[in-house]
């Protein structure tokens, strides 16, 4: 469920560059980078999160990193120039996704021993499935309450 949450609004924020592009009246590429630069930020601090989850373990790491995202989309919400989803959107919630994303793989192949193959085939099934089954919900969400009211 981590895989399929983090990666299916991860790979989805495309839907909402036309709203985003309306709103801020910039540039595709600059506003394209929003998006972009979250997956990014969120894959390059997979180096670092390791540590946290030495430090913290891995719930409270995915805890951190879900409370981190969830304040980052909060803030992206009330973003009035598009530098402000730069920080709240691709920085915030980019780190918070990293953080609940890579404890969650790293807990999966901690708990399932045996089945170790099998499990981290399951949990990765949700990385694809995420974004295939969120996008067209998210996609009606975005139509009918705008991009600040998903």
């Amino acid at each position: 469920l981590v895989c399929a949450g983090t990666l299916g609004l991860q790979y989805t924020s495309g839907l909402l560059l036309v709203e985003l592009l309306a709103e801020f009246g910039k540039g595709r590429a600059q506003t394209a980078i929003v998006g972009s630069a979250s997956t990014g930020v969120m894959d390059f601090f997979g180096f670092f999160v390791g540590d946290v989850i030495v430090r913290l373990g891995e719930r409270s790491t995915c805890l951190v990193g879900a409370l981190l995202a969830g304040l980052g989309i909060i803030a992206s919400a009330h973003a009035t120039e598009l530098w402000h989803l730069y920080i709240t959107f691709s920085i915030v919630v980019g780190i918070g996704h990293s953080c609940a994303l890579f404890a969650g793989i790293i807990v999966n192949n901690k708990w399932f021993l045996r089945r170790r193959a099998i499990t981290s085939a399951i949990g990765n099934t949700g990385g694809a499935a995420g974004p295939f089954l969120i996008a067209p919900l998210w996609g009606l969400a975005v139509r009918s309450l705008g991009w600040r009211g998903v």
